[in-house]
């Protein structure tokens, strides 16, 4: 995504995408949308630091991490296999103090 510099805003829902490597440059972006796809770790976002939106759900995630420095206030984490292992996968919504709404249905 390094040949869109300035997006907003990205959907890009039901790709089977296995990643989020490649939105490092991506450092405009206000609102994510990875949603319906087969993400198993929240990686490669931590030069999104305008980033106020992230949708991650129904995807394969395990455990939160990858928030410190970032100022996500609505965090979409529903239909993932968080909390598996126990409590300990949600330590890394402490990382980031700015979240005012999280779902994790």
């Amino acid at each position: 995504m390094e040949h869109f510099p300035h997006l907003k805003c990205l959907y890009f829902e039901g790709n089977a995408i296995t990643s989020m490597a490649g939105l490092e440059t991506n450092v405009e972006l206000l609102s994510l949308y990875l949603h319906e796809n087969c993400i198993n770790e929240m990686a490669h976002i931590s030069t999104l630091k305008n980033l106020k939106v992230l949708n991650l759900s129904d995807n394969c995630i395990r455990k939160i991490d990858g928030l410190s420095g970032l100022n996500i206030d609505t965090l979409y984490l529903a239909r993932n296999r968080i909390g598996f292992e126990g409590i300990e996968d949600l330590k890394g919504l402490l990382e980031c103090k700015s979240i005012t709404c999280v779902d994790l249905q």
